[in-house]
């Protein structure tokens, strides 16, 4: 059975390898998005202590783009230490997003964006999400070819398990490196020790990533969501009179469920749409949120509100946050880079292993012909 696993897993690194370390090292680009952002733009960071009320928030980032409408607001939790406000303006039949940060100590706008992470950060998430095929296939289909990858790296990972495994009582010669019998016995111990070690990282790495394309799927086999949905009754509004500010709102929601902290908030296109917030109830894998709210802009009564702790989601924020490495603050950060980088390193050392064994079978052959040529003599 070895041998056979041991062929699958050659020949999926083989032909697919460099997709793999592709994703993995832009991945790894995309842990530190952030820190790359206040590296190139350190002005949208310089913030002043203390939080001004959300209709200041709003009320500013109004002004500063007249004739924009706001999609999205994220608070300092949720955002780096910033409000984050997505502004959405469309003419002519386009859209155009730009987004801008205000300081929560005072409301001022530290800066704005086009949209947009950079042209940096914009290729590597086309090439993690899409393998830059978005914009020939469509970004659907790109994303299938992605997960695709995904399962195909789970398939390498495990099919090396399987050739790795020396056994319980062998269990810590697995881990051994051999250093003094040439570079073959030092790259194979190498790659077979950090490689078991990377096994289960990578692939949570490589199964979450492909279950938030296929997850849809997946379930909608079984009938189910993949998941919690709102009832379409909690998504309507009801016009009467003046809004409520976002304050209001959110103090209604609070009162209500003392034990939340507010991630984000989305703010409906129509008047007669609900107001939804993202709530952070208890501990959250995520940046995001685990609780969705839908509140009436008018009355200001909860519409419906989601359940933290279902399975469903439960799995939906545990599969974010382990994907993003979300769940560990600095210290996961960290690892997911370090994780990221390793396929790049099996790469070299399996192709290098490749190249020495070939070496040895070219070597042994001449030696081979060489001794039947003395025979012959």
């Amino acid at each position: 059975m070895k041998k056979w696993m041991l062929k699958l897993h050659l020949g999926l690194s083989l032909v697919v390898g460099v997709f793999f370390v592709a994703i993995c090292l832009s991945g790894s680009v995309l842990v530190l998005r952030e820190d790359l952002k206040q590296w190139a733009h350190p002005e949208l960071y310089e913030t002043t202590a203390g939080r001004v009320p959300l209709e200041l928030i709003k009320t500013n980032a109004l002004q500063e783009l007249p004739g924009s409408r706001i999609t999205l607001l994220e608070t300092p939790e949720a955002a780096d230490g910033r409000f984050h406000v997505r502004m959405t303006q469309e003419a002519d039949g386009k859209t155009q997003n730009r987004d801008l940060y205000l300081d929560p100590g005072t409301g001022h706008v530290l800066g704005k964006t086009e949209g947009g992470n950079g042209a940096f950060l914009d290729f590597m998430i086309k090439l993690h999400e899409y393998l830059l095929l978005g914009d020939v296939f469509g970004r659907q289909t790109a994303r299938y070819v992605e997960s695709a990858m995904g399962v195909g790296l789970a398939l390498v990972l495990i099919t090396g398990a399987i050739v790795w495994w020396p056994g319980l009582r062998k269990f810590a010669l697995g881990f051994k490196i051999i250093r003094k019998k040439g570079q073959l016995m030092l790259q194979r111990g190498l790659h077979k020790s950090l490689g078991i070690i990377s096994v289960p990282f990578l692939l949570v790495l490589a199964l979450t990533g492909a279950s938030f394309t296929l997850d849809k799927d997946v379930f909608g086999w079984f009938g189910a969501s993949a998941r919690e949905e709102a009832p379409k009754a909690a998504l309507k509004a009801t016009p009467s009179g003046k809004e409520l500010t976002l304050d209001q709102l959110v103090a209604n929601v609070q009162q209500a469920h003392p034990n939340t902290q507010l991630m984000r908030i989305s703010l409906p296109k129509a008047k007669d749409q609900s107001v939804r917030l993202f709530l952070e109830e208890g501990y959250s894998p995520t940046r995001t949120g685990n609780t969705n709210v839908y509140v009436d802009p008018y009355a200001g009564n909860l519409l419906w509100k989601s359940n933290p702790a279902s399975g469903l989601n439960t799995y939906t924020t545990w599969r974010a946050g382990l994907h993003f490495g979300t769940w560990g603050g600095t210290f996961s950060k960290l690892l997911y880079v370090l994780i990221g980088v390793l396929p790049l390193f099996f790469m070299v050392t399996g192709l290098t292993i490749w190249a020495l064994k070939a070496k040895v079978r070219r070597q042994s052959r001449r030696k081979q012909v060489a001794t039947g040529r003395s025979v012959t003599t």
